[in-house]
């Protein structure tokens, strides 16, 4: 009888072993998994980091460019401005030499006109 229930016990401790080695095992296995998850997260962090980073660059150029761009156009508007006012005053010299030209003309038909009412 207590042969029997050494076997008993000797068979129930066995069993638990494999059971034991089983879930060891399993652990082992979740083990390996999670790290390398990890590991992809962690290269996947650095992925955002590389990328934030290349974001951040291209702001920082389309900014600097804006600001050229605004001062370009600033530059282009006085330019404007100076050009139109340059134009303007062609403009009023024009006006004035056609009628001072229109002055010439009457008083040259007035000239010719005289004369010839004389002749």
């Amino acid at each position: 009888m207590v042969a029997d229930e050494v076997r008993k016990l000797a068979e129930r401790t066995i069993r638990a072993t494999r059971e034991i080695g089983e879930t060891i095992k399993e652990t082992q296995s979740d083990t390996k998994k999670t790290v390398s998850m990890i590991g992809s997260a962690i290269g996947k962090a650095d992925q955002i980091r590389d990328i934030s980073g290349d974001v951040e660059r291209a702001f920082t150029t389309i900014t600097e460019r804006s600001q050229a761009l605004t001062e370009s156009l600033g530059e282009i508007v006085r330019s404007t401005e100076d050009q139109s006012g340059k134009v303007a005053g062609v403009r009023k010299d024009l006006d004035a030499a056609l009628i001072e030209a229109e002055k010439i003309k009457r008083s040259y038909g007035d000239l010719v006109g005289g004369e010839r009412g004389s002749s």
